[in-house]
Protein backbone atom coordinates (compact mmCIF):
# COMPACT_ATOMS: atom_id res chain seq x y z
CA UNK A 1 0.00 0.00 0.00
CA UNK A 2 1.22 3.52 -0.82
CA UNK A 3 0.68 6.66 1.23
CA UNK A 4 -0.23 10.10 -0.06
CA UNK A 5 3.36 10.72 -1.12
CA UNK A 6 3.43 7.60 -3.28
CA UNK A 7 5.55 5.60 -0.83
CA UNK A 8 4.92 1.95 -0.09
CA UNK A 9 3.70 1.25 3.44
CA UNK A 10 6.23 0.28 6.06
CA UNK A 11 7.66 -3.22 5.87
CA UNK A 12 7.61 -5.48 8.93
CA UNK A 13 10.17 -8.05 7.88
CA UNK A 14 13.64 -9.02 9.10
CA UNK A 15 16.75 -6.97 9.72
CA UNK A 16 18.72 -6.93 6.47
CA UNK A 17 22.48 -6.83 7.01
CA UNK A 18 24.74 -5.47 4.27
CA UNK A 19 28.16 -6.73 5.33
CA UNK A 20 31.25 -8.55 4.23
CA UNK A 21 31.45 -12.26 4.89
CA UNK A 22 35.26 -12.31 4.87
CA UNK A 23 37.97 -10.17 6.42
CA UNK A 24 38.80 -7.27 4.05
CA UNK A 25 36.18 -8.66 1.63
CA UNK A 26 38.59 -11.36 0.45
CA UNK A 27 37.38 -14.95 0.16
CA UNK A 28 39.72 -17.35 1.93
CA UNK A 29 40.50 -14.82 4.66
CA UNK A 30 39.07 -15.30 8.18
CA UNK A 31 35.35 -14.62 8.64
CA UNK A 32 34.37 -11.00 9.10
CA UNK A 33 33.72 -9.72 12.62
CA UNK A 34 30.34 -8.55 11.31
CA UNK A 35 29.07 -12.11 11.51
CA UNK A 36 29.28 -12.20 15.30
CA UNK A 37 29.17 -8.51 16.29
CA UNK A 38 26.10 -7.76 14.18
CA UNK A 39 24.34 -10.92 13.01
CA UNK A 40 25.27 -13.08 16.00
CA UNK A 41 24.45 -10.44 18.60
CA UNK A 42 20.99 -9.90 17.11
CA UNK A 43 20.35 -13.64 16.85
CA UNK A 44 21.29 -14.07 20.51
CA UNK A 45 18.48 -11.71 21.56
CA UNK A 46 15.64 -13.37 19.63
CA UNK A 47 14.30 -9.85 19.06
CA UNK A 48 14.08 -10.10 15.27
CA UNK A 49 14.94 -12.43 12.39
CA UNK A 50 17.73 -11.46 10.03
CA UNK A 51 18.87 -11.83 6.43
CA UNK A 52 22.47 -11.33 5.29
CA UNK A 53 23.51 -9.74 2.01
CA UNK A 54 27.24 -10.48 1.70
CA UNK A 55 28.72 -7.87 -0.61
CA UNK A 56 31.89 -9.89 -1.20
CA UNK A 57 29.94 -12.81 -2.64
CA UNK A 58 28.32 -10.81 -5.44
CA UNK A 59 29.38 -10.94 -9.07
CA UNK A 60 31.25 -7.84 -10.24
CA UNK A 61 28.78 -5.13 -11.22
CA UNK A 62 25.81 -7.08 -9.87
CA UNK A 63 25.71 -5.81 -6.26
CA UNK A 64 23.05 -3.11 -6.63
CA UNK A 65 20.61 -5.18 -8.64
CA UNK A 66 20.97 -8.21 -6.36
CA UNK A 67 20.63 -6.11 -3.20
CA UNK A 68 17.60 -4.20 -4.48
CA UNK A 69 15.81 -7.39 -5.52
CA UNK A 70 16.55 -9.06 -2.17
CA UNK A 71 15.27 -6.07 -0.22
CA UNK A 72 12.07 -5.91 -2.26
CA UNK A 73 11.55 -9.63 -1.67
CA UNK A 74 12.15 -9.78 2.09
CA UNK A 75 10.77 -6.26 2.87
CA UNK A 76 13.07 -5.57 5.84
CA UNK A 77 12.04 -3.58 8.88
CA UNK A 78 15.61 -2.29 9.23
CA UNK A 79 18.68 -2.20 6.98
CA UNK A 80 22.11 -2.24 8.64
CA UNK A 81 25.15 -1.39 6.50
CA UNK A 82 28.67 -1.77 7.87
CA UNK A 83 30.73 1.12 6.50
CA UNK A 84 34.09 -0.32 7.50
CA UNK A 85 37.67 0.73 6.85
CA UNK A 86 37.82 -2.00 4.23
CA UNK A 87 34.65 -0.57 2.70
CA UNK A 88 36.36 2.81 2.45
CA UNK A 89 39.14 1.12 0.49
CA UNK A 90 36.84 -1.03 -1.66
CA UNK A 91 33.75 1.17 -1.93
CA UNK A 92 32.64 -0.30 -5.30
CA UNK A 93 31.73 -3.50 -3.41
CA UNK A 94 28.98 -1.69 -1.49
CA UNK A 95 25.54 -0.86 -2.85
CA UNK A 96 25.47 2.66 -4.20
CA UNK A 97 24.00 5.39 -2.05
CA UNK A 98 21.34 5.93 -4.74
CA UNK A 99 20.15 2.34 -4.28
CA UNK A 100 19.82 2.80 -0.52
CA UNK A 101 17.98 6.11 -0.97
CA UNK A 102 15.52 4.43 -3.33
CA UNK A 103 14.85 1.52 -0.97
CA UNK A 104 14.45 3.84 2.01
CA UNK A 105 11.83 5.81 0.07
CA UNK A 106 9.98 2.86 -1.45
CA UNK A 107 9.91 0.63 1.64
CA UNK A 108 9.90 3.39 4.30
CA UNK A 109 12.70 1.40 5.95
CA UNK A 110 15.21 3.07 8.30
CA UNK A 111 18.87 2.51 7.46
CA UNK A 112 21.68 2.29 10.00
CA UNK A 113 25.35 2.74 9.13
CA UNK A 114 27.88 1.07 11.44
CA UNK A 115 31.27 2.76 11.79
CA UNK A 116 34.29 1.22 13.49
CA UNK A 117 37.17 3.28 12.12
CA UNK A 118 36.12 6.93 12.40
CA UNK A 119 39.51 8.02 13.75
CA UNK A 120 41.42 6.86 10.67
CA UNK A 121 42.60 9.67 8.43
CA UNK A 122 40.18 10.25 5.58
CA UNK A 123 37.70 7.62 6.74
CA UNK A 124 34.83 10.05 7.29
CA UNK A 125 34.58 10.63 3.54
CA UNK A 126 32.73 7.30 3.37
CA UNK A 127 29.89 7.97 5.86
CA UNK A 128 29.57 11.51 4.53
CA UNK A 129 29.08 10.10 1.03
CA UNK A 130 26.32 7.80 2.35
CA UNK A 131 24.67 10.46 4.54
CA UNK A 132 21.74 11.01 2.10
CA UNK A 133 20.59 7.44 2.81
CA UNK A 134 21.50 6.83 6.48
CA UNK A 135 19.15 7.65 9.37
CA UNK A 136 21.53 6.68 12.21
CA UNK A 137 25.29 6.16 12.28
CA UNK A 138 26.54 3.88 15.06
CA UNK A 139 30.10 4.68 16.17
CA UNK A 140 32.05 1.82 17.73
CA UNK A 141 35.49 3.27 18.35
CA UNK A 142 36.43 6.87 19.15
CA UNK A 143 33.45 8.93 20.26
CA UNK A 144 34.93 12.36 19.52
CA UNK A 145 36.92 12.48 16.27
CA UNK A 146 33.90 12.00 13.98
CA UNK A 147 32.36 15.26 15.23
CA UNK A 148 35.07 17.25 13.44
CA UNK A 149 34.18 15.93 9.99
CA UNK A 150 30.63 14.52 10.05
CA UNK A 151 28.06 16.36 7.93
CA UNK A 152 25.35 15.87 10.56
CA UNK A 153 26.81 14.82 13.97
CA UNK A 154 23.33 14.66 15.52
CA UNK A 155 22.72 11.50 13.48
CA UNK A 156 25.64 9.73 15.16
CA UNK A 157 25.16 7.39 18.13
CA UNK A 158 28.24 6.65 20.25
CA UNK A 159 27.68 3.06 21.32
CA UNK A 160 29.44 -0.07 22.53
CA UNK A 161 30.28 -2.94 20.19
CA UNK A 162 27.51 -5.56 20.59
CA UNK A 163 28.52 -9.12 21.45
CA UNK A 164 27.02 -12.57 21.06
CA UNK A 165 26.79 -13.92 24.61
CA UNK A 166 26.37 -17.43 23.27
CA UNK A 167 30.07 -17.09 22.39
CA UNK A 168 31.47 -14.63 24.94
CA UNK A 169 30.42 -15.72 28.42
CA UNK A 170 32.01 -16.94 31.64
CA UNK A 171 31.78 -20.73 32.01
CA UNK A 172 33.21 -20.53 35.54
CA UNK A 173 36.09 -22.88 34.77
CA UNK A 174 39.69 -22.75 36.10
CA UNK A 175 41.89 -20.11 34.47
CA UNK A 176 45.30 -21.42 33.45
CA UNK A 177 46.60 -18.36 31.55
CA UNK A 178 47.95 -15.50 33.63
CA UNK A 179 47.80 -12.80 30.95
CA UNK A 180 46.46 -12.90 27.40
CA UNK A 181 46.24 -10.59 24.42
CA UNK A 182 44.44 -11.58 21.22
CA UNK A 183 45.27 -9.34 18.28
CA UNK A 184 48.00 -8.06 16.00
CA UNK A 185 51.08 -6.76 17.80
CA UNK A 186 51.75 -4.39 14.91
CA UNK A 187 48.39 -2.59 15.08
CA UNK A 188 48.62 0.59 17.15
CA UNK A 189 51.57 2.26 18.87
CA UNK A 190 51.13 0.62 22.30
CA UNK A 191 50.84 -3.08 21.62
CA UNK A 192 54.37 -4.23 20.90
CA UNK A 193 55.95 -2.05 23.56
CA UNK A 194 53.36 -2.94 26.18
CA UNK A 195 53.79 -6.68 25.66
CA UNK A 196 57.60 -6.28 25.65
CA UNK A 197 57.47 -4.43 28.98
CA UNK A 198 55.35 -7.16 30.57
CA UNK A 199 57.61 -9.92 29.30
CA UNK A 200 60.75 -8.04 30.42
CA UNK A 201 59.26 -8.01 33.94
CA UNK A 202 58.96 -11.81 33.85
CA UNK A 203 55.22 -11.89 33.12
CA UNK A 204 54.11 -14.56 30.66
CA UNK A 205 51.78 -13.11 28.02
CA UNK A 206 49.81 -15.50 25.83
CA UNK A 207 49.50 -13.67 22.53
CA UNK A 208 47.83 -14.97 19.40
CA UNK A 209 45.48 -14.07 16.62
CA UNK A 210 44.68 -10.82 14.91
CA UNK A 211 42.90 -10.61 11.60
CA UNK A 212 46.04 -9.59 9.78
CA UNK A 213 48.13 -12.31 11.46
CA UNK A 214 47.16 -15.85 12.38
CA UNK A 215 43.49 -15.25 12.98
CA UNK A 216 41.88 -17.56 15.50
CA UNK A 217 38.46 -19.11 14.99
CA UNK A 218 35.90 -17.20 17.06
CA UNK A 219 35.29 -20.04 19.51
CA UNK A 220 39.03 -20.42 20.12
CA UNK A 221 39.41 -16.70 20.75
CA UNK A 222 36.55 -16.79 23.27
CA UNK A 223 38.14 -19.80 24.94
CA UNK A 224 41.39 -17.87 25.47
CA UNK A 225 39.46 -15.11 27.22
CA UNK A 226 37.70 -17.73 29.34
CA UNK A 227 41.06 -19.24 30.35
CA UNK A 228 42.80 -15.93 31.11
CA UNK A 229 43.01 -14.35 34.53
CA UNK A 230 43.87 -11.00 32.93
CA UNK A 231 43.29 -9.72 29.40
CA UNK A 232 45.33 -6.66 28.44
CA UNK A 233 43.96 -4.24 25.87
CA UNK A 234 45.79 -1.35 24.25
CA UNK A 235 43.37 1.48 23.56
CA UNK A 236 45.74 3.84 21.72
CA UNK A 237 45.12 3.25 18.01
CA UNK A 238 47.03 6.30 16.73
CA UNK A 239 49.37 8.64 18.58
CA UNK A 240 47.26 10.13 21.41
CA UNK A 241 44.06 8.83 19.78
CA UNK A 242 42.16 6.22 21.76
CA UNK A 243 39.17 4.00 21.09
CA UNK A 244 36.86 1.59 22.88
CA UNK A 245 37.12 -1.64 20.90
CA UNK A 246 35.13 -4.86 20.98
CA UNK A 247 37.86 -6.60 22.99
CA UNK A 248 36.73 -4.56 26.03
CA UNK A 249 33.37 -6.32 26.05
CA UNK A 250 34.56 -9.73 24.81
CA UNK A 251 37.06 -10.03 27.66
CA UNK A 252 34.81 -8.76 30.45
CA UNK A 253 31.84 -10.91 29.40
CA UNK A 254 34.18 -13.92 29.40
CA UNK A 255 35.05 -13.29 33.06
CA UNK A 256 38.66 -12.11 32.64
CA UNK A 257 39.93 -9.00 34.40
CA UNK A 258 40.40 -6.29 31.78
CA UNK A 259 43.55 -4.19 32.14
CA UNK A 260 43.56 -1.17 29.84
CA UNK A 261 45.00 2.32 29.65
CA UNK A 262 42.70 4.85 31.27
CA UNK A 263 40.72 6.64 28.53
CA UNK A 264 37.43 8.49 28.24
CA UNK A 265 35.99 6.16 25.61
CA UNK A 266 36.16 2.96 27.65
CA UNK A 267 35.18 4.96 30.72
CA UNK A 268 31.92 5.81 28.99
CA UNK A 269 30.85 2.23 29.78
CA UNK A 270 33.16 1.02 32.57
CA UNK A 271 34.49 2.67 35.71
CA UNK A 272 38.20 2.06 36.40
CA UNK A 273 38.71 0.36 39.73
CA UNK A 274 35.12 -0.86 39.76
CA UNK A 275 34.79 -2.76 36.48
CA UNK A 276 38.35 -2.95 35.13
CA UNK A 277 41.92 -2.09 36.13
CA UNK A 278 43.46 0.93 34.43
CA UNK A 279 47.00 2.17 33.93
CA UNK A 280 48.56 5.45 32.75
CA UNK A 281 51.98 4.39 31.45
CA UNK A 282 53.95 1.22 30.85
CA UNK A 283 55.55 1.18 34.30
CA UNK A 284 52.09 1.29 35.83
CA UNK A 285 50.92 -1.41 33.42
CA UNK A 286 53.56 -3.76 34.80
CA UNK A 287 52.71 -2.82 38.39
CA UNK A 288 48.94 -3.28 37.88
CA UNK A 289 49.31 -6.68 36.22
CA UNK A 290 51.75 -7.91 38.89
CA UNK A 291 49.46 -6.66 41.66
CA UNK A 292 46.35 -8.45 40.41
CA UNK A 293 48.25 -11.65 39.69
CA UNK A 294 49.31 -11.65 43.35
CA UNK A 295 45.81 -10.87 44.68
CA UNK A 296 43.62 -13.58 43.17
CA UNK A 297 40.56 -13.11 45.37
CA UNK A 298 40.46 -9.38 44.62
CA UNK A 299 41.05 -10.05 40.93
CA UNK A 300 38.07 -12.39 40.87
CA UNK A 301 35.82 -9.82 42.55
CA UNK A 302 36.82 -7.01 40.19
CA UNK A 303 36.47 -9.23 37.14
CA UNK A 304 33.03 -10.39 38.29
CA UNK A 305 31.85 -6.81 38.76
CA UNK A 306 33.02 -5.97 35.25
CA UNK A 307 31.35 -9.05 33.79
CA UNK A 308 28.03 -8.40 35.49
CA UNK A 309 28.07 -4.71 34.65
CA UNK A 310 28.68 -5.31 30.94
CA UNK A 311 26.08 -8.08 30.84
CA UNK A 312 23.48 -5.71 32.28
CA UNK A 313 24.33 -2.36 30.71
CA UNK A 314 26.12 -3.24 27.45
CA UNK A 315 23.99 -6.17 26.38
CA UNK A 316 22.97 -7.01 22.84
CA UNK A 317 19.37 -6.28 23.87
CA UNK A 318 20.33 -2.75 24.92
CA UNK A 319 22.09 -2.27 21.61
CA UNK A 320 19.31 -3.54 19.35
CA UNK A 321 16.10 -2.37 21.03
CA UNK A 322 16.51 1.35 20.16
CA UNK A 323 17.36 0.50 16.55
CA UNK A 324 14.45 -1.89 16.16
CA UNK A 325 12.18 0.79 17.60
CA UNK A 326 12.99 2.92 14.55
CA UNK A 327 10.82 0.57 12.52
CA UNK A 328 7.81 1.93 14.37
CA UNK A 329 8.59 5.59 13.68
CA UNK A 330 7.40 7.72 10.81
CA UNK A 331 10.51 8.59 8.82
CA UNK A 332 11.16 12.03 7.36
CA UNK A 333 11.48 12.06 3.59
CA UNK A 334 15.22 12.69 3.98
CA UNK A 335 17.51 11.65 6.86
CA UNK A 336 18.22 14.50 9.23
CA UNK A 337 18.78 15.19 12.89
CA UNK A 338 18.56 12.51 15.54
CA UNK A 339 15.98 9.72 15.57
CA UNK A 340 17.55 8.29 18.72
CA UNK A 341 18.20 9.86 22.10
CA UNK A 342 21.96 10.37 22.57
CA UNK A 343 23.64 7.42 24.30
Amino acid sequence: MRDGNGRIGRASGPVLFVIGKWYAYQAGQPPSNDLHNLVGSLESTNLAPSVVFAVDEQAPGDCDRAFYELAQRVRPSLIVVHLSLAAAMFRPLLPRVETLVRLRRELCVPIVGVLGDTSRIGFMDLPNAYAPAIDVFDVWDNYEVFRENAFDPDRYRSIFTPQDRRVFHDPGQPRDLDVAFVGMRSSGPERQRGIDCLQAAGITVYQSGGQGDRCLPLAEMARIYQRARIVVNFAEILHDVFACRGRVFEATLSGALLVERDNVHTNRWLVPGQHYASYRDFDELVFVVQYWLRHEAGRQRLAARGRDHVAQHCSAENYWRPLLALAGQRLPLHPRGSLLCPT
